[in-house]
């Protein structure tokens, strides 16, 4: 079987409204069709997505369509990855969008330099036209190891920045998490982790990530605040089972992603109704995935500091934090009116 050159995975879910921008800069490639191929996964819309892509697939023999009953992001992208027959891998979300004629150029890269992962955007906020011009000398990083880019701290989160090597996903059992939000957060720091050779864009990108009212990453509930968790839990026990006991160093940087996931939670709350029985909820939900008490350190005095106070009254924290939110939010309020 002749593998095609890159597979593109999109989960689809009620983006009629963006969903023809996304696949119109996927078909403007200079690629020819036999090349590459984009497989659609509509994660059970409801909304006229289905017909939009159907009316692709009659137009473009390189697209794909896959029907799932509503199952989230993380499973769609999953079912996405078992029917790819490529080199590469590309996950782009169906209300983003790449620039045009670019896959050429990043798969040259990726072949010529032997690459795990390739850090190709985002873009964010959107825009319309990409900016500069792609230069094979000016616009590439050097080859760095994937613990390298870890302990740098830098690196994108979204699983659809990168473009992976299908061999390497798969010789890693690389899969997203599922049935839970923030699944990038989980994902993306583990694939980075196996990787031996990463290359990166400088200052230019070739996706830009749309940030839209109502989209999951825009959106807090009680699954999301309890999700993190889950995911948190996910990263500490991949950095004590996976990751070599001898590399203190890596070991605190998943352990500090726990942490601060746990934390995220916590400081979720405050954007939801104020709920006790939530707040034990959550806590005691920690005590069983053993991320609390916290066991991270801190890098600096303020943030020890702060773990102490976590530690020791949780709840105080999150009722401090909700009153100086409400002070700082009346004297914007007072200044704006011009009384200060």
């Amino acid at each position: 079987m002749i593998l095609k050159k890159i597979s593109i995975i999109i989960p689809v879910y009620n983006t009629e409204k963006y969903l023809e921008r996304c696949l119109e800069s996927l078909i403007k490639q200079d690629f020819k069709e036999h090349e590459y191929e984009i497989i659609v996964v509509n994660d059970g819309s409801i909304d006229n997505s289905k017909n939009i892509i159907q009316g692709y697939c009659e137009n473009h023999t390189n697209i794909r369509l896959i029907e799932q009953k509503n199952a989230g992001v993380s499973i769609a992208r999953n079912v996405g990855l078992k029917y790819a027959k490529s080199e590469y891998i590309l996950f782009v979300d169906s209300d983003d969008w790449i620039a045009a004629n670019c896959l050429r150029s990043l798969v040259a890269v990726l072949d010529e330099n032997n690459l795990d992962m390739f850090c190709v955007g985002p873009s964010i906020p959107y825009k319309d036209n990409f900016k500069g011009n792609y230069d094979k000398k000016k616009s590439l990083s050097k080859i760095i190891s994937g613990r390298n880019w870890l302990l740098d701290g830098e690196y994108p989160i979204g699983i659809w920045s990168y473009i992976y090597k299908k061999s390497f996903l798969d010789e890693y059992d690389l899969k997203n998490k599922n049935g839970v939000y923030c699944q990038d957060e989980e994902f993306t720091p583990r694939a980075i982790y196996y990787a031996t050779r990463i290359m990166l864009l400088v200052n230019f990108s070739v996706y830009s990530y749309f940030i839209r009212e109502g989209s999951i990453t825009m959106s807090i509930s009680e699954k999301h605040v309890f999700d993190k968790l889950e995911v948190a839990a996910s990263l500490k026990s991949f950095s004590e089972l996976q990751v070599d006991i001898s590399d203190i160093v890596v070991q605190n940087h998943f352990l500090k992603k726990s942490y601060h996931l746990f934390i995220s939670g916590l400081n979720s709350m405050l954007k939801l109704v104020d709920n006790h029985d939530m707040y034990l909820e959550y806590i005691n939900r920690a005590k069983r995935l053993e991320l609390y008490p916290v066991k991270y350190k801190g890098d600096d005095i303020k943030e020890r500091l702060l773990i102490v106070i976590i530690n020791m009254a949780p709840y105080y924290y999150l009722k401090l934090k909700k009153c100086l939110k409400v002070i700082l939010l009346d004297n914007k309020s007072v200044t704006s009116a011009g009384i200060i």
